[in-house]
Parts: C-alpha cells; sequence; structure tokens
C-alpha cells in the first residue's frame, strides 16, 4: 500500500508483509495426510498435547483442509496412497503453499520414490515407518523450527524492502516534486483500474507506477521543465529523456525482490502488442504482460490530461478511438472507463434539443446506416452540438442515444 500525503509518501508492503507475532499461532499446527484412519488417530493419541493437529484422509482431502482449514506450518504425508500419491500431494503444496514445510512417512519399499522427491527439493525430510512417538515428534520440532526460520527471513527481507522503496520514494520527491506528483496521480488510476480487473499483482503494480519517474533524477531540470510544460524538445534532449525509464531500472534492479517491478519501469513506454498477449497465454509471462499494459495506459492518460490538456471525458474517447485499431488493450481501455465513469445508468435521450454541454455519449452516436457520428466517450461541447445541428438536415440521426451527466 502506498499513501501520499502532500510531498510525502509512505510505503507499505500490503499482502508481502508477515509477522513473527502473527506467524506465531500457526506454529503447531499440523496436518497430518494418510489414507489409513487407524493411523491417523494413533498419530493423534500421540501428538495432540504438543501440536494442534488436522486429520486427512486422502490427498485431495488434505488440498481441501489446506484451503479450508489453514494456514499450516508442517504437512505430513504418507507416500502410499490411492488415487493422489504423497510425492503428488506434497508437489502441490510446494505449488500453492511455498511457505509450509512438506515431510513424508515412507515405507521401505517406497525409499527410491521417496528419496527422490527429497532430492527434487519437494520434502523436507522423510520418516521410515513404522516410527516411534519420540521421532515423529523430533521430526515435527525440526521442521517448525525449520518454518520459524523461513518466516523470519520473509520478514526481515520485507522490512529491507519497504525501507529501500521509502528511500527511493523520498529521492524522487524532493529531487523533483513535479515527476513525483506525476507518479502519484498516475497511481490513483493504476491502481483503481487494477482493482476494477481483479488484478493479481496489484502490489508490484503500485509500485512500479510510483516509482515510474525514479530515473528522472538523471535528466537535467531544464528538459523536465519543457517537459511538463507541454513543450517541444530538441532532438538531443528527447533521447536524454527517453533514456530515464532504464536509468530507473537500474536503480530498482539493485533491490532484492524487485524484477518485476523494475522490468515494469523499464519497458513503461511500451505499448500494447496483441500478439504478445496471446503468446503469454495461460503462462506467468501474462500477468508481466498485462501489469505492462495497465502502467502504459495510466501513464498515457495521464500526458494527455496533464500535458495534453485534455479534459479526462476527451483523454478517454481519444484512448478509446485508438483501442479500435489495436493500439491499446481493449480489457485494460474498458477498467479506465470504469475509473473516471464510474457505472452508473446513462440517460436516455430522444432528440437533439435534449443534448446538452458537458454530456458524455455513452455510446457512439450514428445515422440510421449505422456511421458513427461521434464517438463513444466524447464530452460533448458547443461546436459537438452545432455539428449535430448541421447534419441534421442531410442525414437522419439515431434514436434513441445513451448519454452520460454530469454530476
Amino acid at each position: 500500500m502506498v499513501n501520499v500525503e502532500g510531498s510525502k509518501a509512505t510505503v507499505s508492503n500490503g499482502n508481502h508483509e508477515k509477522s513473527l507475532s502473527e506467524a506465531a499461532s500457526t506454529l503447531k499446527r499440523i496436518l497430518m495426510v494418510d489414507d489409513e484412519p487407524n493411523v491417523l488417530q494413533g498419530y493423534k493419541r500421540q501428538l495432540h498435547k504438543n501440536y494442534e493437529l488436522v486429520l486427512a484422509h486422502s490427498g485431495e482431502e488434505g488440498l481441501k483442509a489446506l484451503e479450508e482449514d489453514g494456514p499450516f506450518a508442517v504437512v505430513v504425508s504418507d507416500q502410499k496412497m490411492p488415487g493422489m500419491d504423497g510425492v503428488t500431494f506434497l508437489a502441490a503444496v510446494r505449488k500453492q503453499y511455498p511457505d509450509i514445510v512438506r515431510m513424508m512417512l515412507s515405507g521401505q519399499a517406497d525409499l527410491d520414490e521417496t528419496i527422490a522427491a527429497v532430492n527434487e527439493g519437494n520434502i523436507f525430510r522423510f520418516i521410515s515407518k513404522p516410527s516411534t512417538p519420540e521421532i515423529l515428534s523430533k521430526a515435527l520440532d525440526a521442521a517448525i523450527r525449520q518454518y520459524s526460520l523461513m518466516v523470519a527471513e520473509v520478514e526481515l527481507l520485507d522490512k529491507t524492502l519497504k525501507g529501500s522503496i521509502q528511500s527511493l520514494v523520498e529521492v524522487l520527491s524532493l529531487a523533483n516534486p513535479h515527476a513525483f506528483g506525476r507518479s502519484t496521480r498516475v497511481n490513483k488510476v493504476v491502481k483503481q483500474m487494477a482493482i476494477n480487473m481483479d488484478y493479481p499483482l496489484l502490489w508490484e503494480l503500485e509500485m512500479a507506477t510510483l516509482l515510474s519517474n525514479l530515473g528522472m533524477i538523471t535528466v537535467p531540470d531544464k528538459i523536465l521543465t519543457k517537459v511538463f510544460m507541454g513543450k517541444i524538445l530538441e532532438k538531443d534532449e528527447k533521447e536524454i529523456f527517453s533514456s530515464h525509464p532504464v536509468a530507473g531500472y537500474k536503480l530498482l534492479n539493485e533491490v532484492p525482490r524487485l524484477g518485476t517491478v523494475a522490468k515494469w519501469v523499464k519497458d513503461q513506454s511500451i505499448g500494447f502488442d496483441r500478439a504478445e498477449l496471446q503468446a503469454a497465454k495461460g503462462t506467468k509471462l501474462e500477468q508481466i504482460v498485462l501489469g505492462r499494459n495497465i502502467l502504459n495506459l495510466g501513464l498515457e492518460f495521464d500526458h494527455l490530461v496533464a500535458i495534453g490538456n485534455l479534459s479526462e471525458a476527451a483523454a478517454v474517447a481519444k484512448i478509446i478511438n485508438n483501442s479500435k485499431i489495436g493500439k491499446y488493450n481493449t480489457e485494460v481501455v474498458d477498467a479506465l472507463k470504469n475509473v473516471i465513469f464510474p457505472p452508473r445508468e446513462p440517460v436516455e435521450v430522444h432528440s437533439l434539443n435534449e443534448i446538452k454541454v458537458f454530456m458524455t455519449t455513452a455510446e457512439a452516436i450514428q445515422d440510421e446506416e449505422g456511421n458513427e457520428i461521434i464517438p463513444e466517450g466524447q464530452l460533448v461541447n458547443q461546436p459537438t452540438i452545432q455539428k449535430l445541428k448541421n447534419l441534421e438536415s442531410s442525414i437522419k440521426i439515431k434514436f434513441p442515444i445513451q448519454m452520460w451527466v454530469e454530476d
């Protein structure tokens, strides 16, 4: 989360933050998975005094318990189970819940499979069956210590990360208030767009947006002044200014765990590429490409309003038109529309006389043959009304028309 007040900003890690006190209640929570009910009941009798146990009779039931009854510090699974075996189950646990320490109970017959699983990194430790309560308790205590160490490491990294970002934000706010102001404006829009789209990497995207102008600290004030005043840059000035995303990337890429943020900052000027997004579908890269699309459009919208001197409605209308020729991701454009024009019921107008200045078209104004006259998202002004009146004598305008009315 980013909190901005005046010329100062504070940064918190949102979902990345996990304190030791919060994790303390999880330390003794153990999920035991075995297809033999008698074995599970034996674990419960032997271990319930020292640990908080949850029992599951299959891998599928174990995954359900993780989702509904978590969090857990340790998962212990038998290897030989019908359906989903222990190796498969613990691999799924690792993928969905990487912080949980995973252990396996295995008979001699399954030893080769178990050793292979350990070597692949899926399992912290395995215990031969049958096992005594003492051996099992020692193994569980070791797993709990491992979980504690991981939580402590995460907390240390998060504090380091938070401090690093806070320092970078403060440097930007002091070095160039205009660049910082732009970043905070864009962040408000980008965050709402991402929320509108249920975008999963919200924290990283907020950081990339807030730090998108960090590299401007390397650009001379004279050039930045011209940029923010909307003046035309000389060729050499353009080259210097266009280098700021790479400069920002170099600063951020030195900070642990900011790889995605740094890449977005570097690639912030890269526009939408439909083929790239299609190729990334269903892979981890899809969310990276989509995040860049959101950031790029947020920056473009701010440029049109703050430097291009367009109204928000006119900026959205221009973006909508450009999206029709493939310049922008239409899903992201829809999110921007929902942010600038929060969903509400438009009004219907049934004649030209009902169209007033400061209304905004909720759909394109067309003639009876379906030809577009005024695009969707267009803010109506006096010239717009005059244009429609002039056209009315030669063409028939299609009514009713959906319009947004300014609050």
